[in-house]
């Protein structure tokens, strides 16, 4: 997992370390990792991310398939 996160999410190259900061970070980064996985398109985590930034459909798409999704 954590190979995942730095290089979809560059995370060993965040600079955050006053108070809980990079903890705080690191949450929020396993959350938006698990729903980009969760949403069924057949692209990267990367392009995934990309395509959220571009187009606030696709990531409605992602919000919903991350907070709608069955859980085990």
């Amino acid at each position: 997992m954590h190979w995942v996160l730095d290089v979809s999410m560059n995370e060993d190259e965040c600079q955050i370390y006053k108070n809980n900061g990079a903890e705080n970070l690191a949450y929020l980064r396993h959350m938006s990792l698990n729903m980009l996985q969760k949403e069924p398109t057949k692209l990267s985590i990367v392009g995934k991310r990309k395509r959220c930034l571009m187009n606030p459909a696709f990531l409605e798409k992602v919000l919903i398939a991350g907070l709608c999704a069955p859980t085990k």
